[in-house]
């Protein structure tokens, strides 16, 4: 799912001053997303974000719900899954050619003309 960017805050430190590390102490970079009234978080860990700007979409994402905040349901992005996608393609591919071999069947059991 790609996001219309409303609102677009970024942080590398936490309220204390500490810089933001992961559990391995690698540093990323905390993104909050306003879209549509949603609010949306995203952690950056390789600097995907840097170039995302306020009226921009943000590129295709994975959005799974987080819980509430304030009673405001808050959302989490992720990157896709290559595999679950490489999968809705395969997916995809087969209706097609189970649609193609249906045409196929329906018109080799009926008698042609020539």
């Amino acid at each position: 799912m790609k996001l219309q960017i409303d609102k677009l805050f970024r942080s590398t430190k936490r309220k204390d001053g500490t810089p933001l590390v992961n559990k391995q102490g690698k540093p990323y970079t905390l993104i909050s997303i306003t879209s549509g009234g949603k609010k949306y978080t995203y952690f950056d860990s390789y600097g995907d974000s840097a170039n995302w700007l306020e009226g921009m979409e943000t590129p295709d994402m994975e959005v799974e719900e987080s819980g509430e905040y304030n009673g405001e349901k808050q959302y989490l992005l992720r990157k896709p899954n290559k595999t679950a996608q490489l999968e809705d393609r395969v997916k995809a591919l087969e209706e097609r050619m189970n649609k193609c071999a249906k045409v196929i069947a329906d018109m080799s059991s009926k008698p042609q003309p020539w």
